[in-house]
C-alpha cells in the first residue's frame, strides 16, 4: 500500500511543491477546479491504460514461460524496461518502435526534471524576490541547482549506482518520507 500511495503522490504531483509553484503562474481568474478535474481524469485514464498494457504483456510472458505472473517480473523501475521492450519485439518494425519508446522515456525523465527544478527555483526566488529578480541571478540559481542535481546523478551511474538509487528511492523519495512532507506542506500552506 505504501508503494501505491507513493505512486499516486508522484503521479498527481500532490504535496511536492510542484503544483503550488506552477499554479503561481496562472491568471487570478483561472478556473482551477475545472483544470484539476480534467487533469485528474486524464492522469487516471493514462495510468489505467499503461497498467493494462504492462500487465497484459506480463501475463503473456508468464503464459509463454508456463510460470506464475509474480515470477516474471518484480515491481520497480525496471518493470517498464522488461514489459514494454518485450511487447515492442512482437510488433511489426520493432526497431522503429523501440527508438520511439526510448526517446519517450528520455523525454518523460527530462520533463519531470524540468518541473521539479522549476518548482525549487520558483520557491527559492519567491522567498527572496529582491535578490533573485535582479539581472541573471535566477538563471544562475537554476544553473547551480542543475549542476548539483547532475553531480548527485553521477552517483547513480557508478557500479554501485543501483544501490544508491534504491537508498534514495526507499529513504528519501517515497513511503513515510513522502507522507511526512505531505503533512508538513499541508500544515504550512
Amino acid at each position: 500500500w505504501m508503494d501505491a500511495g507513493s505512486q499516486i503522490f508522484y503521479s498527481y504531483g500532490v504535496c511536492t511543491g510542484v503544483l503550488t509553484a506552477l499554479g503561481s503562474y496562472n491568471k487570478y481568474e483561472n478556473n482551477c477546479y475545472r483544470d484539476c478535474v480534467y487533469l485528474c481524469l486524464l492522469n487516471s485514464v493514462t495510468s489505467f491504460v499503461a497498467g493494462f498494457a504492462i500487465f497484459s504483456v506480463l501475463g503473456f510472458m508468464a503464459d509463454e514461460q508456463g510460470i506464475d505472473i509474480s515470477m516474471v517480473a518484480e515491481s520497480g523501475p525496471g518493470l517498464a524496461f522488461i514489459a514494454y521492450p518485450r511487447a515492442i519485439a512482437l510488433m511489426p518494425l520493432p526497431q522503429l518502435w523501440a527508438i520511439f519508446f526510448f526517446i519517450m522515456i528520455i523525454f518523460l525523465g527530462l520533463d519531470s526534471e524540468f518541473v521539479y527544478h522549476e518548482a525549487l527555483v520558483t520557491a527559492i526566488s519567491d522567498m527572496y524576490p529582491s535578490f533573485f529578480q535582479v539581472g541573471h541571478r535566477r538563471k544562475f540559481l537554476l544553473l547551480f541547482i542543475s549542476a548539483a542535481s547532475f553531480l548527485v546523478g553521477l552517483l547513480m551511474v557508478t557500479e554501485g549506482g543501483l544501490y544508491v538509487f534504491q537508498l534514495f528511492d526507499y529513504y528519501a523519495c517515497s513511503g513515510m518520507t513522502l507522507l511526512t512532507f505531505a503533512i508538513l506542506q499541508s500544515i504550512c500552506v
